[in-house]
């Protein structure tokens, strides 16, 4: 049986469902005015908020006492560094800003780098509502190579397709996850669908990693982003928690 570095559930907007090995992380969770349904997750050892907004801090969603990792303070005007590891999973954050204005219109934004200590190291990043136009150099070198990106591409609140181009420019992942878009489920929200994001671009061919919600990170998904030689797309589908 083939090595899983991680399994990605999608959730819906910008909340999954990451488990490296006997570590469960939740991000970005939402509260259940947004749409979609809200499920308790048991079993979940960190919670990561990458700000203060009810679509994204929903801690509630996670059931017991998991670590909370925010990435601003708890009134979401202030940067709160975080570097912690937790078991075989660091999670840290890099500084960003939720509009193209610094942060002046929606405020602070925290991008969330999930390094997973395996053999080799596994690089999920979370984007959160990443608003500006594009990544300056330190932050590309704090972020560091991206195995899996999990990157806003719907607009209005965050970037749209042309600027999340160019975060795959700047960042080169191997694999992208679209996430904070219209769906069926937030037909509501003043976003976009991810069409004008997928034009063009090369899906993921290995159907067997991608099911419904959930991909399974592995070395052969990898290398098949490798020999490609250009990010591989793998627009999820929303649905529930895995069930423990």
């Amino acid at each position: 049986m083939e090595q899983v570095f991680a399994v990605i559930f999608w959730l819906g907007q910008a909340c999954f469902v990451i488990q490296a090995g006997d570590v469960t992380i939740l991000t970005d969770p939402f509260n259940p005015q947004i749409g979609y349904e809200v499920s308790r997750i048991e079993g979940v050892d960190a919670v990561t908020v990458s700000h203060e907004h009810g679509d994204h801090n929903y801690v509630a969603m996670a059931a017991g006492s998991p670590l909370v990792l925010r990435g601003l303070t708890r009134n979401g005007t202030e940067v709160n560094k975080v570097d912690q590891k937790v078991k075989n999973v660091r999670i840290y954050s890099v500084n960003s800003s939720h509009d193209e204005a610094e942060g002046s219109k929606r405020g602070k934004n925290a991008i969330f780098v999930f390094e997973i200590l395996s053999t080799p190291t596994i690089r999920i990043v979370h984007m959160g509502d990443f608003g500006e136009s594009r990544l300056d150099a330190e932050r590309i070198k704090a972020i560091g190579p991206v195995d899996v990106l999990l990157l806003p591409v719907g607009g209005f609140y965050t970037i749209e397709a042309a600027q999340a181009n160019q975060v795959l420019a700047d960042l080169k992942p191997k694999i992208v996850v679209p996430m904070h878009y219209r769906t069926a489920k937030t037909a509501g929200l003043k976003v976009q669908d991810a069409s004008a994001f997928l034009k063009g671009k090369k899906l993921i061919a290995r159907k067997e990693a991608v099911t419904g919600n959930k991909m399974d990170v592995t070395p052969s998904l990898l290398q098949q982003a490798k020999d490609a030689g250009e990010p591989l797309i793998a627009p999820l589908e929303f649905g529930p928690p895995p069930k423990k």
